[in-house]
Formats: structure tokens, sequence, C-alpha cells
């Protein structure tokens, strides 16, 4: 229950610092486009937006652990991603320690965001090299297997096809008491500025929040060995369709009503969609929104609306304005990820997008639902 309440509290952080970083990082974009910067101007805006993807990452950390980070998962071969990742951990762990890896060659696919499993190893190795403080020896290796996953919500189901990534270090083990306490968020037995206690609880929440599970043993003196399990895909690689094509950018003239209560962001979002010709409304909460939709003389085509407003939700300001304004559609925008409310946002608004969010991104959203069929909104 305690891991739960941190984890939605972490969750709650990182909403609100993406928020703070939607304006940092789209107002950095905006200025990194004008030409006439002089270059060390363009080097200190570029700094800083380099400084908001590192915030970016971090709140990915938050929103892992917490299980409301948005993922990518494709098709992966795991001894790819090991071996891709290999000289980043030797240079990561040092040289008094020895990797050696053993992979399966006959090791089945898995579908999972490569960056976050990547993530995965990257934090146990970083986790076993804290344990070899004076070398020792990392082993990683993979096979296949019949796993019953769980978690600490949810009963064994029944086993299934998996893979599985194990971990193993020589170093100094730990108790049973650490052992049952390791995944805690901000647990850690290190020294106070060493460690965060955020590694493995991340961990934690990209493995489950993937469909997988993880275990752990360990004895004192005798190292420990981390077993992630992640369940198969039925899938080949040949058949893992190619990214789509990113289209080309352009405007409109279209009226689009932009409802955001952090100030911020609410001049970011109007500032991009103003420079690309659009007429733009601001409202910062449901019932200025609602008093826009009412007095406005002419057509609103689109409402760009935060999931989280004071008064009532984005989406409940949408099933009101579709009263007002039938035809109006929506796409919502959020701090948290599209799959932590899908099943909510699907009857409501046509499409999402997670904040932070580029200029490209936000204008590419707009152009593709403007653009839409009518009869492929309302189905």
């Amino acid at each position: 229950m305690m891991y739960l309440e941190i984890g939605q509290l972490a969750g709650g952080i990182a909403h609100d610092f993406n928020n703070m970083l939607t304006a940092i990082n789209g107002h950095t974009q905006i200025l990194l486009k004008n030409k006439s910067l002089d270059d060390s101007t363009t080097k200190i805006l570029s700094e800083i937006y380099k400084a908001g993807q590192r915030a970016k990452d971090l709140t990915g950390n938050l929103l892992a652990f917490g299980r409301r980070q948005m993922l990518s998962p494709q098709t992966l071969d795991l001894n790819a991603v090991i071996v891709e990742t290999a000289s980043l951990l030797k240079s990561l762990i040092g040289d008094e320690i020895v990797v050696t890896i053993s992979l399966d060659p006959r090791l089945k696919q898995v579908n999972i965001d490569r960056g976050q499993i990547t993530q995965v190893l990257m934090n146990l190795a970083i986790n076993a090299r804290d344990a070899m403080p004076e070398g020792g020896q990392l082993l990683i290796e993979t096979s296949n297997a019949d796993r019953k996953l769980s978690t600490r919500q949810e009963q064994p189901i029944k086993a299934r096809p998996c893979v599985v990534m194990s971990v193993s270090d020589t170093g100094h083990g730990m108790t049973e008491e650490v052992r049952t306490r390791i995944f805690e968020p901000f647990f850690t037995t290190k020294a106070i500025g060493m460690g965060t206690g955020l590694g493995l609880s991340t961990v934690y929440g990209i493995v489950t929040q993937s469909g997988g599970d993880i275990q752990v043993t360990s004895n004192i003196n005798e190292g420990t060995r981390f077993e992630v399990c992640l369940p198969c895909s039925h899938e080949l690689a040949a058949n893992v369709e190619a990214p789509e094509e990113v289209p080309s950018l352009s405007g409109g003239t279209e009226t689009i009503l932009v409802v955001e209560d952090e100030e911020l962001v609410r001049m970011y979002v109007s500032t991009v969609l103003a420079s690309s010709g659009y007429t733009v409304l601001e409202a910062a909460n449901g019932t200025q929104a609602l008093k826009v939709a009412r007095e406005y003389p002419a057509v609103i085509s689109l409402v760009l609306t935060d999931m989280t407003l004071p008064g009532i939700s984005g989406l409940q300001l949408v099933s009101q304005l579709r009263i007002i304004r039938p035809e109006i559609r929506a796409i919502a925008m959020s701090g948290y990820s599209r799959e932590q409310s899908r099943v909510d946002i699907d009857p409501y608004c046509q499409d999402f997008v997670q904040k932070p969010f580029s200029p490209e991104v936000l204008e590419m959203s707009v152009r593709k639902i403007l653009d839409s069929p009518k009869h492929a909104i309302e189905s």
C-alpha cells in the first residue's frame, strides 16, 4: 500500500514537472528556430534545451515506477539490445569489474520499449557496480522459460512462455530485510548523497508496466542475482512495421480554443498555433471555456484542453462543449500518459499529446484531427 501511495505521489510530481518542461523546452525550441541569433546565444539555448531533455528523462523515471510512463513497445531481440549496450556498460562500471555475457542463441522475442529495457539493464548494472566497490564479476544471461508472472498487487497467473534476462554480481549481497524493500521508491542503503533510491524502483515500474516480473535472490558475501521475466512476443522481426513517414508541417486558418490553467503552457501552445496561422482563443478553466464557446460569433473548429483543470475536468468540458457546439473536435493533453486514461479519452477526444511536447508534435496532431473526415471522428 505504501508503495502505491508513493508511486502516486511521484506520478503527480512528474505530472506537474512535465507542465513546466512543456513551457521550458517548447519556448526554447521556438527560439532556436530564430536564424538571426548569434552563435553564443544559440549555444546557450542549446544547453538549456539539453538540460530540459535530461529533466524530461528524470520525469520518465518517476512515471515509470509510478506505472504512468508512456511506452512505445516494439518487437525486439533482447540479445541484440544487450550486445548494443555492452560497450556502454563497460565504460559505466569501470575496469575493476569483469563483464561476462552469456546469451541464448534461440532466445524468443519480446515486445517492449527499447529505451526502457536499456534503462533497466543500465540500472541493474549500476546497482551491481555499487555492490562491488573493490571489483568483481558481472554476469548477464538470457534464456527462455515458462514462468508465472506476478506483481505485488496480483496473484500469480498461469505459466506462459517468457524471456528471462539475469544480471548477477559477486558483491557484498544483502540481508533478507533489505531484499524485501529494494523496490520501494527512495529506499537506499547508500550514504547520503550517494544515491536517490529511485534506480531499482524505476526498474520495477518499467518491468511490471511492460507485463513482466522481476525476482531477486541474494546472500551476504555471496552476491545478488536479478531475474527480469518478460512475456514472449509472437511476432517475427520481419513483421515489424516500419515507422510512419513524418508528414511535412503546414498551418491553417481555423479557430482553436486552448484550455490550460498553467499560464506558461497556455502561452506556449497559443504562440505555436498563432504562428502557424490559426486564430487562437484562450481559457484558463472550464467555466471560461464554456463562456467563450457561447459568446464567440464564428466557428470553433477544435478545442485543445488539459485533462486536469480546476473545477470540471478536461473531458467533462469537452462533453459540455459538444452540447453547445456539436461539430467541435477535441485533443486532450496531459503530463500523464495516454495509457493511464485511454478508456476515458476515447469517447470524448480524437487525439492525445503528452507533455512535454514539441511544436512539431503539437502542429501535426492539430492538423491531423482538423483534416480527418467527419465520419472518422464520429466512428
